[in-house]
């Protein structure tokens, strides 16, 4: 049984169907063969459901003032990697890292029995092929902004030779 049925349009590239709500005519919004009846959700569904309607109301205002269709939800989880600020060209961060370049190329079978037994590390594991790696204990990066929007960094020596290479 369908739910739904919808009407490609160009130029619109989110549609949705709302069987909870009375709205129709919306070009988005598909047409519900049914209407439900929201108190069948449980608090979970009617937490996301709401969540759902107040994304479709950023949509609608975020398309009014930008000319274009909002393709991600609102609001955004939280980044879970660190952003580093770009708010001017040449601007600079440096970072520290005990992840160190590559001098020599490991061979295949270690390479091939690192994957697959030590996909997780916690940061007090021990740095992986360190035998192969750069003799200093540590990595000086330095990042600098050569965009602000998009956020574009430079970073110099990132690779070794070898790294390069593989």
């Amino acid at each position: 049984d369908a739910l739904c049925k919808f009407v490609v349009q160009p130029h619109i590239s989110v549609y949705y169907c709302d069987p909870y709500s009375e709205s129709r005519g919306e070009l988005a919004r598909a047409h519900a063969y049914e209407k439900r009846d929201i108190s069948e959700l449980t608090g979970r569904d009617l937490e996301m459901y709401s969540k759902h309607l107040y994304n479709l109301q950023f949509m609608d205002k975020y398309k009014e003032f930008t000319g274009n269709e909002w393709l991600a939800f609102y609001p955004r989880d939280p980044p879970r990697h660190k952003i580093w600020p770009a708010d001017y060209f040449g601007q600079e961060h440096r970072v520290q890292t005990s992840e160190t370049q590559f001098v020599a190329m490991p061979p295949w079978e270690e390479l091939r029995s690192y994957e697959l037994d030590h996909q997780k590390r916690k940061e007090s594991d021990e740095i992986p092929l360190r035998q192969y790696r750069s003799p200093e204990p540590t990595m000086d990066i330095t990042l600098t902004a050569v965009s602000c929007a998009p956020r574009i960094f430079e970073i110099q020596n990132f690779i070794s030779h070898t790294e390069a290479d593989h």
